[in-house]
């Protein structure tokens, strides 16, 4: 499955539930901060154009996050890898949670009215 974003767009948010390696429990987010991370496909994942701090929305324990695409996040029309990183500040545990869907940046041509 691929979530199209439109290339160039900016300052709207990505949301997104992050679930335990069952699929079904949330990740309990109390007490941790999570990164948004994006690579280019044809990167093999080692250079990340996305490294952006989310925000935890609602309770900690639903497991919801916010990330607000900044301006040259997604400037080039390509597909990407995202996912997020769950790191607990007390512990150093970290847990990283993989989108189910790629990123697929297009160009939409103007529709005339």
């Amino acid at each position: 499955m691929t979530k199209e974003i439109t290339v160039g767009d900016k300052l709207y948010d990505l949301t997104a539930t992050l679930y335990q390696a069952d699929g079904v429990t949330p990740v309990n987010l109390t007490g941790a901060t999570v990164k948004f991370q994006v690579t280019e496909k044809r990167q093999a994942q080692t250079v990340l154009k996305v490294d952006g701090v989310c925000v935890v929305t609602g309770l900690p324990t639903a497991g919801t996050v916010s990330y607000t695409v900044q301006a040259g996040n997604f400037d080039v029309i390509d597909e990407y890898w995202a996912k997020f990183v769950v790191t607990y500040t007390a512990s150093g545990k970290i847990l990283t949670c993989h989108m189910t869907e790629s990123l697929r940046v297009v160009k939409y041509k103007a529709v005339a009215s």
